[in-house]
């Protein structure tokens, strides 16, 4: 999977931002909404709805795990 420069750096933006504990806790409240809502049967519809809400950082995430967990 090739990812665009511009979600790399957002990535990597939001993994350094993570040393404070407040920033922290706010993208792991972000990655748990993202997973709610990815979680359903409906996913192909809500899919850009989810992205709008949640950003492209959580979503990124949460879909690169659901490929590795079934990857496995």
């Amino acid at each position: 999977m090739k990812l665009d420069r511009t979600l790399v750096g957002e990535i990597k933006k939001a993994a350094n931002d993570c040393k404070e504990q407040e920033t922290r806790m706010m993208l792991m409240q972000k990655l748990r909404k993202a997973k709610e809502k990815l979680s359903t049967p409906e996913v192909m519809r809500t899919f850009g709805d989810v992205l709008k809400e949640c950003g492209r950082v959580p979503v990124a995430i949460c879909v690169a795990a659901t490929i590795i967990k079934r990857r496995d």
